[in-house]
């Protein structure tokens, strides 16, 4: 993954400048078992990305932090399920270099046969 670095610093200033921060759209799978910090789930994902001819592979560090888009809490994706998420960058860390995705969107489970029975039983309903 390369990284191409803003001609501005990121900041809560007019929003229209913020538009322009790097978006990422995920799908992977969940590393271990997510953690929660102040409120806040965190989990490392991996995907596959092609990258210069040839298959990488990517690891993120994924954070879910409280807010409107959660009124019940951040969801907590279940240990090595498979996830969709959409996120901006929030920094990279400083040992590991490992990017750090805020997560704006998530799908859990996806793929999962027994969600998707549930789901198109609902919409049958409606």
């Amino acid at each position: 993954m390369q990284l191409i670095p803003l001609p501005y610093t990121i900041s809560d200033g007019p929003s229209h400048r913020n538009l322009y921060i790097p978006r990422f759209t995920i799908i992977g799978h969940v590393i271990g078992r997510p953690s929660i910090k102040n409120h806040a789930v965190m989990f490392t994902a991996t995907s596959i990305s092609y990258v210069f001819g040839c298959f990488q592979i990517v690891t993120v560090i994924a954070v879910i932090p409280p807010g409107v888009h959660w009124p019940k809490g951040p969801p907590i994706p279940k240990p090595h399920s498979p996830v969709h998420f959409i996120g901006i960058l929030e920094r990279i860390e400083k040992v590991t270099r490992t990017p750090v995705i805020l997560v704006e969107e998530i799908t859990l489970e996806i793929g999962n046969q027994k969600i998707r029975t549930l789901s198109m039983a609902i919409q049958f309903l409606s």
